[in-house]
Formats: C-alpha cells, structure tokens, sequence
C-alpha cells in the first residue's frame, strides 16, 4: 500500500482495515521521509528524488517476495502514492503481479489548476480582505511542465 501526500502514511489505517483482510498480507509501506521513516531519518530534497524512491520501493518489493517467497504482490497506491506506483510499473512491470490506484493522479498539472481556480473563487466570493490578500501573496507550485 502506497500512500498519498507526500508524507501522507496510511499504516494508521491497518487496524481499521484488519477484519477485512484475512486472504493475503499486506504491507503498509512508509516511503522515505514519512511515518516511521521520517522519525528515523531526517531526509533531504536529493533525497527524495524520485528514481531514489522508486529505487527505495524496488527493494521493499523484492523483500516482500523473499519473506513471503511469493511472486504474487500486487501493489495499491492512493493519490501522490499512485503517481510513484504508475511510475514504478513502467519501470518494473514484472516485479509485481498487479496495480490497482486508487484516488489515482491522471494531470497533475489539470488538477493543480482546478484546484486552484476553485480556492481563488472561494477566497473571493468570502469577500475577507486579509483571506483575499494572503491568497494573493500564494505562490502556486506543480510538478510537471506547463504549470499555472
């Protein structure tokens, strides 16, 4: 299970989600510099580099297949967790058995500007001067090209 954010772990989860889980075992994966990670570590900028985290998920997987000497992992991954798992299986795709994204990032950049024309219109239509004088002050940051 990937999670969102970044830095959004979903390991909190897993005592909610027992009961429903009794045919396979899953794995709450904490990515570099979150949940337990992030206590244990003190991570960087560079050190969240994407090929980084993929490589960091590569080796978790190939554990995961040693421990439970199994071929048959499938990977879920939510929200920023889908962004890093889509990436993953271009990369690795006969390294798991399957994807399944949910809350999955299709254009970030799309969804970046939706979001933000959304707030805009809020903030506005509130009529607040100091809300509408902090939003403008907003700088506005996407991943990909062709941002807002």
């Amino acid at each position: 299970m990937l999670h969102g954010g970044p830095g959004l772990a979903n390991s909190y989860t897993a005592y909610y989600q027992q009961p429903y889980l009794g045919f396979c075992n899953v794995v709450y994966y904490d990515q570099r510099g979150s949940g337990k990670t992030q206590i244990k570590n003190n991570p960087t900028p560079e050190s969240l580099r994407m090929e980084t985290l993929l490589e960091d998920l590569r080796q978790t997987v190939q554990r995961v297949k040693d421990k439970y000497q199994t071929d048959s992992v499938f990977l879920a991954a939510h929200s920023w967790g889908s962004m890093l798992g889509t990436q993953y299986v271009i990369k690795y795709p006969r390294t798991v058995a399957g994807y399944i994204g949910y809350g999955q990032v299709v254009d970030e950049n799309t969804q970046s500007k939706i979001w933000y024309e959304h707030i805009k219109a809020s903030v506005m239509k509130s009529g607040n001067p100091d809300d509408i004088s902090a939003f403008k002050r907003c700088r506005v940051h996407t991943f990909g090209r062709g941002g807002i």
